[in-house]
């Protein structure tokens, strides 16, 4: 193949034109014969066999009574009649046990020719059957009398007649390639000239050009086609050259100049690219220390009663910050959405608590739109990862809102079969049926072609989209282009709730950890110092340390191994909680409960604290997470 591309390559124009012309004529006939010559093949085969069957029935209806009778003189007498189709080879009756009942062969037509006997029945059923084997075609068509089959009629006919057709068709293609060959090349050769003249009279200008260094020279234009409009391109061209030319020193040292000044430039973008990402990494992570301490200090704030207008708006402080958090990661999914997915944590979740904490958040948006927000929610609970659950719903209410800009929104939750339906009606602008797809794609936005940042940065449907897979929800979307959309999520719904023992006022009483003692473990002092002021709140005795220095000094003054152990798993760059965890277990010589706080959830670092036999939380910590942790662990028994 390459040799024959090289050597087409090499051709000059002329012969090029008549290679295509050629090769086109040739290629397209040889196709067309192709196809004409299988259609008529098999227009052939169908043929004969049609007629074959034709036959067939008809012999099959006059010996159904010789076999009956068993008068195989008669049924020999019926096979005989096929004599006058010359392609017919052998034809045999077999009755109902499969046995030769009656043959006809045909007269050898040639010394090569050999007759054999009938061969076993190939086919013993009730429909008719045909077989393409070698060039020869096989029928067994069934013989019926009243319903009931009495045996088989098998025909065997030669295909000699359609290879004798064959070669008269590829006789006369030959002819018709040779004639359309010639008449091409003819042809060809007339026209060429109207191609090839311009652009050798073009060349021979280039060349002299070349030479002489002679910019003035001119094509001359012979005709007003392309190639006429191609010399004036090209003395347009020459003109343009002849100018820059004279400016060809000074452009060279410009352009050398501003190449540097690029190359400078390139190095410092590269530099300030390098500096954001690392300045981002940094963020994702300090970000989050602050936002812990914050939520353990007003948790431990909230639980000081005397100030009941104090904790109203504590409370409302936390569930912003925790709101907060949320924004902060829907902007971190998309890069880490395949470990989000892994884990995923599938509890009973009560609907209605869960509607109630995201309607107190977007009743402000919606009257700030001047928008009504109404909810209408069943009782019911369904089998979901109640954070990643509240993810979907948060982004798909948003959503509703930000597009409505009259009427209002709707979160409803009803009873759909087996399944929970939680949907989000909204009157706004709606989505075109052609859109329905493409707005789960990252970065899309609906009435924002400039991606302005004030409408986010289109992740929430790209987020919504896989989340649903990884819970395995169903989405359903209906729309109107200026009427509305509806969104519901569909999550299985549980029937049998499970027996609770309650405990009374988990969150407000400590009075179940009284006599509990813990110790805290954090190199952020912020933040140790936050986990002591909640364990105190909760009436835990507790002690805090920075690092495995300080905790070894403080064994050395324990007199009780402690109840359990909060510790951030990242210590410093050599040291993690969990070896803290292994340094108490040592020391007191026995196994301890403990808690691992952390802001990774790289899969190795989550089966490494599996492994150890301790528990899990994220940053930044819930403060209401981190005690129900804590009563899950030291009251081991409260759940039935």
């Amino acid at each position: 193949m390459n040799y024959f591309e090289r050597v087409v390559r090499d051709l000059n124009v002329r012969n090029k034109i008549l290679l295509i012309v050629i090769s086109s004529i040739v290629v397209s006939l040889v196709t067309a014969f192709i196809l004409f010559a299988l259609y008529d093949r098999q227009s052939y085969r169908y043929s004969m066999m049609q007629e074959l069957t034709v036959l067939s029935d008809v012999i099959a209806k006059r010996t159904s009574a010789a076999l009956l009778f068993r008068d195989d003189r008669a049924a020999t007498a019926n096979l005989e009649s096929l004599s006058v189709k010359k392609n017919i080879i052998i034809s045999c009756i077999y009755d109902g046990k499969k046995e030769v009942f009656a043959t006809y062969f045909r007269a050898p037509q040639s010394t090569d020719e050999k007759i054999n006997a009938c061969p076993q029945l190939p086919y013993d059923g009730d429909e008719i059957f045909t077989k393409l084997q070698g060039d020869i075609s096989i029928l067994v068509n069934p013989i019926k009398f009243s319903g009931k089959r009495l045996g088989w009629i098998y025909v065997a006919a030669s295909m000699d007649e359609l290879a004798v057709r064959m070669q008269q068709l590829l006789l006369i293609g030959t002819l018709i390639f040779l004639s359309a060959g010639v008449i091409a090349y003819l042809f060809a050769v007339r026209v060429q000239r109207y191609i090839t003249q311009p652009l050798i009279n073009l060349q021979h200008v280039l060349r002299t050009i070349t030479k002489s260094r002679d910019y003035s020279l001119r094509a001359i234009k012979e005709s007003d086609d392309e190639f006429g409009h191609m010399v004036l391109d090209f003395n347009r061209m020459l003109h343009m050259v002849q100018e820059a030319n004279l400016r060809l020193s000074d452009a060279v040292e410009e352009i050398k100049s501003e190449k540097n000044e690029s190359d400078s430039k390139a190095v410092g973008a590269e530099a300030r690219t390098t500096a954001i990402k690392e300045f981002f990494a940094g963020v994702s992570h300090d970000l989050k220390q602050p936002l812990s301490a914050i939520n353990l200090f007003l948790g431990v704030l909230e639980s000081e009663k005397d100030e009941e207008k104090k904790k109203m708006y504590i409370s409302k402080v936390m569930e912003s910050s925790k709101n907060l958090n949320t924004l902060f990661d829907d902007l971190l999914d998309m890069s880490r959405i395949d470990q989000i997915m892994n884990d995923v944590n599938k509890v009973r979740v009560h609907v209605p608590d869960l509607i109630g904490r995201i309607i107190k958040d977007f009743d402000v948006m919606a009257n700030d739109k001047g928008l009504y927000l109404h909810t209408h929610v069943a009782d019911v609970y369904v089998y979901s990862d109640a954070t990643m659950l509240e993810r979907v719903i948060r982004n798909l209410l948003a959503n509703a809102i930000r597009y409505t800009t009259k009427g209002g929104v709707l979160l409803a939750c009803r009873i759909k079969g087996e399944n929970v339906a939680i949907e989000i009606w909204d009157t706004g602008v709606g989505i075109p049926k052609d859109r329905m797809e493409s707005i789960f794609e990252r970065y899309t936005q609906l009435n924002n072609p400039d991606n302005e940042a004030i409408n986010g940065f289109g992740l929430g449907l790209s987020i919504v989209s896989r989340l649903l897979s990884a819970l395995d929800h169903k989405l359903e979307l209906a729309s109107r282009v200026g009427r509305g959309t509806v969104f519901k999520v569909l999550a299985p719904r549980l029937k049998k709730v499970e027996k609770i023992t309650e405990v009374v006022d988990k969150w407000q009483s400590g009075a179940q950890f009284f006599g509990k003692f813990a110790i805290v473990i954090d190199d952020e002092r912020n933040i140790a110092e936050a986990m002591l002021a909640a364990a105190m709140a909760w009436d835990i005795e507790a002690l805090a340390v920075g690092s495995l220095k300080e905790l070894e000094k403080l064994l050395a003054t324990l007199k009780r191994a402690p109840d359990i152990i909060l510790t951030d798993f990242t210590l410093s760059d050599t040291e993690t909680g969990l070896m803290a965890v292994e340094m108490i277990e040592e020391y007191f010589d026995k196994p301890v409960s403990a808690i691992v706080i952390s802001g990774e959830r790289d899969e190795k670092i989550l089966k490494e604290i599996e492994f150890f036999g301790c528990y899990f939380l994220p940053k930044p910590v819930d403060l209401r997470l981190l005690k129900e942790k804590v009563d899950e662990v030291l009251n081991k028994t409260a759940y039935t």
